[in-house]
């Protein structure tokens, strides 16, 4: 429960709220979605789109459901046409996997950057979901893991067990 309230407090999701499902059902931020959104008073919708709609169009398919959050990895918005972002979207998340130079710079040309957030989660999702978030802002670095969330404590070495640094933004 505490990374429930620590992701609804990062993304601002609550009543009104629709967090879309876009990670597949097996991918364990799917079940952080759920949790974030309805868990201990969350109040928020969940939107579950048929899993072949969402691969072939998934910003469509998030303007369909009014979803105002959406978490996926960078591969499943790729390709997506980011001018055609939902009005209502007012954060995407992307994590999984990294995120390119070549999106950053598709999303600050899209009208959709002027209006919602784009973050880039990171975390042993094999373990516990995302553990840290970094909200994006023109010429960040895509390697940008940002800061923990609350309920997590984050170190990171080197392969020779050193305390590492990494690039770091805001949450």
């Amino acid at each position: 429960l505490a990374y429930a309230e620590a992701r609804r407090s990062a993304e601002d999701i609550g009543p009104g709220s629709v967090v879309l499902l876009a990670s597949a059902l097996t991918f364990d931020p799917y079940q952080g979605d759920v949790v974030a959104a309805l868990g201990q008073g969350g109040g928020a919708a969940l939107a579950v789109p048929p899993r072949a709609a969402l691969l072939a169009d998934p910003l469509a398919t998030a303007a369909a459901c009014g979803a105002t959050h959406m978490c996926a990895t960078p591969a499943v918005v790729g390709g997506a046409d980011l001018g055609e972002a939902p009005a209502s979207l007012r954060v995407l998340s992307l994590g999984g996997e990294r995120m390119s130079h070549a999106l950053l710079a598709r999303w600050w040309a899209a009208p959709v950057s002027a209006r919602a957030e784009l973050r880039n989660v990171y975390g042993v999702t094999e373990c516990c979901v995302y553990q840290t978030a970094a909200v994006m802002t023109p010429g960040c670095d895509p390697r940008c893991i940002g800061q923990r969330l609350a309920c997590c404590d984050v170190d990171m070495r080197c392969s020779s067990g050193k305390l590492a640094r990494a690039p770091f933004a805001s949450a």
